[in-house]
Formats: structure tokens, C-alpha cells, sequence
């Protein structure tokens, strides 16, 4: 990932507020394969308080400019990241060094913000995003980073 896909990544942190022991699942949630990172529900408060324990910083990460993997220790990241400040928070799930899986982003009140997921790098099904009061604000749907409706 590149200093622009940081950018962004931190761009819709602000915007919408809210040996790799680290490339395991969080203690307590049983992946098999990807396809149980893609179904992890980020809504359901137990699985994702596991996920902020034991995510780490996006800062800990190398990213190039060069658009290339995410890096940590000199191999590409696999595992859970989050960006975390006083007003907002963000979690998401990086395969190989690239987004693969779910992000959400939280309200500082800990209410979702928008969530959706990413595959091999590019938004993938679908992405919703909600008000302050918890209604839908837009839900849109998404393959290999083409917006379809």
C-alpha cells in the first residue's frame, strides 16, 4: 500500500469518523479460510472489542509509494490494522499487505459509521453508511472497485 492508499485509509478515518503472532484471528473468533474474515460481523460489539485488542496501528506498517504491500518486519501484513484518535476509530483486515476484507469506521460514540469490504485491494459488496442517529445514510454495492448501484 502506498503513501496515497494510507492517505485515503486515514482521509476516510477523519471524513467518516469513525514471527506475526498479529496474523492470527483474535482469540475467540475461529477463521477457517477468507471467506470467515469477509462474514466477520464488525457490528456485533464482543467480536469487535477482540479485533481492537489485538489489531495493530496502521503506523506500525511500512507503505512505499510504489503502491506495494503493507510491511512489517520486512513481510507483507496479514492481519487486522486500526487507526484510533480521540474522535474516531478504524479497523480493518489486510491480506498479504493489501485490503482484503472488512473495514468499519465508528462515531466516537462507538455507533458505525460506514462499513464495507475490500477484495485484493478494491471495495467489494456492500458498503453502508450510517447518520449520527443511527439511520442508513447510503448503501451502495460494489464489485472489483466499480460502484454497480
Amino acid at each position: 500500500m502506498n503513501k496515497k492508499k494510507l492517505a485515503l485509509f486515514a482521509c476516510l478515518l477523519t471524513l467518516f469518523s469513525c514471527g506475526n503472532e498479529n496474523s492470527k484471528p483474535p482469540s475467540g473468533i475461529e477463521l477457517k479460510d477468507q471467506n470467515a474474515i469477509i462474514s466477520i460481523d464488525l457490528l456485533q460489539k464482543s467480536n469487535l472489542e477482540k479485533i481492537l485488542k489485538e489489531a495493530i496501528s496502521l503506523q506500525e506498517l511500512n507503505w512505499t509509494e510504489d503502491n506495494s504491500p503493507a510491511m512489517l518486519n520486512g513481510t507483507a501484513y496479514t492481519g487486522w490494522i486500526k487507526q484510533k484518535d480521540e474522535f474516531q476509530v478504524g479497523v480493518g483486515y489486510l491480506k498479504d499487505g493489501i485490503e482484503d476484507g472488512p473495514f468499519i469506521f465508528l462515531y466516537e460514540n462507538a455507533k458505525p459509521k460506514l462499513m464495507g469490504s475490500f477484495e485484493k485491494g478494491l471495495k467489494s459488496g456492500m458498503w453502508t453508511a450510517w447518520k449520527t442517529d443511527g439511520s442508513i445514510q447510503t448503501q451502495e454495492i460494489w464489485k472489483q472497485g466499480k460502484l454497480l448501484k
